[in-house]
């Protein structure tokens, strides 16, 4: 989770905070690294990103829309459907749930 620094209507993203669990960070990461390998609108949404950013903060956002992903998936207890999570992933949004 990336620190937020704001005051009056100036805001500005920091590095990551380091909070919250170290094993699923590194779970969010490897599986991202795994996305990578093929053909996902995880890995076209790290290209996206890369074009701009460095590769490691390219893949921590992948990483936090997998996280965003998983959520909703265990949320809304239905399967994982890539065509869902392609439409809403051109916004860099979570799949809808409905």
């Amino acid at each position: 989770m990336p620190s937020l620094y704001q005051s009056g209507e100036v805001s500005r993203s920091g590095p990551i905070t380091h909070q919250g669990s170290t094993w699923l960070r590194w779970a969010l990461i490897t599986g991202v690294n795994a996305a990578l390998r093929g053909r996902s609108p995880f890995a076209a949404r790290y290209r996206r990103l890369k074009q701009r950013k460095p590769g490691n903060v390219a893949k921590t956002a992948v990483a936090r829309s997998l996280a965003r992903c998983v959520y909703g998936v265990l949320k809304s207890e239905c399967d994982y459907q890539e065509e869902r999570w392609a439409e809403n992933s051109q916004l860099g949004g979570a799949a809808s749930l409905r």
